[in-house]
């Protein structure tokens, strides 16, 4: 390197250790609110409580063995899950005695890094031996195979675990409050997530040229806006206990009106001027679906996808009315 170029770096270091000098070791900023006073004692931090594992360290085999890997995990809410839920447990950093039960939980992770390759051996004897072994972040330590892959690879896949009410071991659950939340959890998690509003942005971030072309720019938008739309009506469909044949007229009604919005949007965005839209227009040089069909283009298409949505609404009937009252004031919007 470079004279120079060596001294440029040690003045840069050598600002960047006197700038953090002083935001650690320097005098902070004090903001004093008239009127608002706080507490006239000395507030202290408590000391981490070292003990508190001994309180869940005892138990007969029969229990479920929670084998903590790292000694900083964060336990303590599992804990108390499990013992909201009923289930006896109790919680080791020794491997020898976790494997001693029938069932145990390796937490926070598995890998070599955190495990001995005694204690990795003898975990893999668990299921060999009747056991069961669960794990959570398998990251290696040889027990990728015992735990049904090969490797270890990052994933943004979403798996979702669905019961079937009519299954005989989940007859007992009669609660229909409890269903209710259920579908709405997973109704908002797919508007929300890979499959909506975050998979939607993704793509169009993932887009190289300036413009997108037509079926990509409505795949975005249609898991962005239109997904948003959907779960709206999703929701109610659900709360309202609407039958399954009217909640999915709803939802295709939503997906048509969730895109023509979009397309609405692009279209006011090149037509109209800052007075009437509040917000500077024609800002968008990455492509819109004016850009790709025109502006005349764009307003067919938006009235098409109105038209599309209110035909939905027709086993609805009478009431369907609120909601096409809805689609009327998006498609004569003005801003």
């Amino acid at each position: 390197m470079p004279v120079f170029a060596r001294i440029l770096v040690a003045v840069g270091l050598f600002v960047a250790l006197v700038w953090m000098g002083r935001r650690v070791f320097g005098p902070q900023d004090v903001y004093r609110f008239p009127g608002v006073a706080g507490p006239e004692g000395i507030t202290t931090v408590a000391e981490p409580n070292t003990h508190a594992l001994l309180r869940y360290s005892a138990g007969s085999p029969s229990r479920l063995a929670i084998l903590l890997t790292e000694p900083d995990a964060s336990w303590l809410g599992l804990a108390h899950g499990l013992k909201a839920m009923g289930v006896p447990f109790l919680i080791t950093h020794d491997y020898q005695r976790a494997v001693q039960h029938k069932v145990v939980f390796v937490y926070p992770s598995i890998s070599g890094k955190v495990l001995s390759a005694e204690a990795l051996q003898a975990l893999a004897r668990v299921p060999q031996h009747g056991g069961t072994l669960i794990g959570q972040h398998v990251l290696g330590g040889g027990l990728e195979e015992i735990f049904g892959f090969a490797t270890a690879v990052p994933s943004t896949t979403n798996t979702e675990l669905h019961f079937t009410i009519d299954h005989p071991a989940t007859r007992p659950w009669t609660e229909a409050e409890e269903r209710v939340r259920s579908e709405v959890g997973r109704c908002l998690s797919r508007a929300l997530g890979t499959t909506g509003v975050i998979g939607g942005q993704a793509l169009d971030l993932a887009v190289d040229s300036p413009r997108a072309d037509l079926d990509r720019l409505e795949r975005i938008h249609s898991r962005k806006t239109g997904s948003l739309f959907t779960a709206s009506v999703d929701v109610g469909a659900i709360l309202g206990g609407a039958p399954l044949a009217e909640r999915e007229a709803l939802s295709a009604f939503a997906k048509n009106l969730g895109l023509a919005y979009q397309i609405l949007d692009d279209w006011l965005d090149a037509t109209s001027s800052y007075r009437e839209l509040g917000k500077p227009s024609g800002k968008d040089h990455r492509g819109s679906f004016v850009t790709l069909v025109g502006a005349e283009g764009a307003k067919r298409l938006a009235d098409e996808l109105v038209g599309c949505a209110l035909d939905h609404l027709r086993p609805l009937g009478t009431r369907g009315s609120l909601v096409a009252g809805m689609a009327a004031e998006i498609s004569g919007r003005s801003r």
